[in-house]
């Protein structure tokens, strides 16, 4: 049995979480308030984009959500801009903080 295939199943949860972003709460009390209801429906639908874009062509289908051969371009065109960008973020930057605590760990063991 393949579960994408055979026992995903398109929920109200997952078409709300991908299709209603422009309704999403914040996601941080502090954010909450007039500045979300700027930034909510920009953030949310493109957050939205990519996780439709991030999911299988089989995942896709059975939640039916359409996604272009546009759109397959322009998500890689994000990846390989956010690929760039990453490895010209000096330093520890761009570590999460448990790999940022790794590193000092090894630095100073040394």
């Amino acid at each position: 049995m393949q579960v994408l295939g055979d026992v995903l199943e398109s929920t109200e949860v997952a078409r709300w979480g991908l299709a209603e972003a422009k309704r999403w709460p914040a996601p941080f009390p502090w954010l909450d308030g007039p500045q979300w209801l700027l930034l909510r429906r920009p953030v949310g639908t493109g957050l939205a984009w990519i996780a439709r874009g991030t999911l299988g062509p089989v995942v896709r289908e059975r939640l039916g959500l359409d996604w272009s051969p546009a759109e397959e371009r322009a998500l890689r065109g994000l990846r390989r801009g956010v690929r760039v960008l990453w490895r010209a973020l000096p330093g520890e930057i761009g570590m999460v903080p448990a790999a940022q605590a790794a590193y000092r760990r090894a630095r100073t063991q040394e």
